[in-house]
């Protein structure tokens, strides 16, 4: 297509996104198809749309004609391919070699990050530490996302690591950051580790986080300190899902079906919803009383019309 003037593909290009944004994007791509003439932001659009639909073989179709047109992909296109859950391997590193041979792990952190996520997705730890320590630039996303994949593959050390090198460059950490240390401890030889980190976030400010403390919890919960966890629990003022979802399951797992049931009704007095994940564990701890009698049948009933009284069954 060559050099083209930008001022008729803007309205195009604007339109397109907003269809996407409304989840129309059979009518995007038609709209897409009409016009006459495209750039790079016209394929950027596009491609990122199909990755985030999970449409791998279209976005990567987009993307195949883009570089046939001449357009030299950016860091959004890489990006936007990288962020699709159904990318394989394969292309992946493709895109990687392309990424390098472009030098934009030079031009920012964006593509680079995402980079990381898709390797995570595909277990290869070894290769996104590599790509993380090939970077140039890192923002605080791409640290708290290295952080996550050692804590999803429970790599303590390396993840506590990283984190006191993360304190050194960032004067500044986000929720996400302490989330992503906290998810890696889950046994009672973490317990000095998790406590740690527990004061630098009250030190930072994020000891309301709900996310944060949510995270919290569930790291003392896994630690077997379940009485700090639900300390913990009882001090913060706001709940969500995810909070009540924590402290009733590791109630439960303590043995302790009678309070999870307790806390259940608690929840649903309290105004939050209950998620499918809510229904597992109280209904997983209501059978555990009715095969071990451990409570009354009457209680159990009398349990059982009040939970369909709230409407939660």
């Amino acid at each position: 297509m060559g050099s083209i003037p930008n001022q008729p593909i803007f309205p195009y290009n604007s339109i397109i996104s907003q269809y996407v944004s409304a989840g129309e994007l059979s009518v995007a791509r038609k709209l897409f198809e009409k016009m006459p003439q495209r750039n790079v932001v016209s394929y950027n659009t596009i491609i990122s749309a199909y990755s985030r639909s999970g449409d791998v073989e279209e976005a990567w179709n987009m993307f195949s004609e883009m570089r046939d047109c001449g357009f030299r992909p950016t860091q959004f296109t890489l990006g936007g391919l990288f962020s699709c859950e159904a990318l394989d391997l394969c292309r992946s590193v493709q895109l990687q070699a392309l990424v390098i041979k472009n030098g934009l792990f030079v031009a920012d952190a964006f593509v680079g990050t995402t980079l990381l996520g898709l390797l995570g997705r595909h277990g290869c730890l070894e290769e996104a530490v590599l790509a993380f320590k090939d970077m140039c630039w890192k923002s605080l996303v791409t640290w708290n996302s290295m952080l996550s994949l050692f804590g999803r593959y429970g790599f303590v050390e390396d993840c506590m690591s990283l984190f006191r090198e993360l304190m050194k460059v960032e004067t500044a950490l986000s929720a996400s950051s302490f989330v992503g240390v906290l998810s890696v401890f889950s046994c009672k030889q973490d317990l000095e580790y998790g406590e740690q980190i527990h004061g630098l976030l009250i030190k930072n400010g994020f000891d309301c986080e709900v996310s944060v403390v949510n995270s919290l919890i569930n790291m003392y919960a896994k630690c077997t300190h379940i009485c700090l966890a639900e300390k913990i629990f009882e001090m913060v003022p706001i709940h969500d899902v995810v909070s009540w979802n924590t402290i009733i399951a590791a109630v439960a797992k303590d043995e302790r079906p009678g309070k999870a049931m307790e806390l259940f009704l608690e929840m649903c007095v309290s105004g939050v919803s209950p998620s499918q994940a809510t229904f597992v564990v109280h209904w997983l701890t209501f059978m555990l009383n009715v095969i071990n009698w451990k409570m009354p049948i009457v209680v159990l009933m009398r349990f059982m019309r009040r939970t369909w009284s709230l409407g939660m069954c």
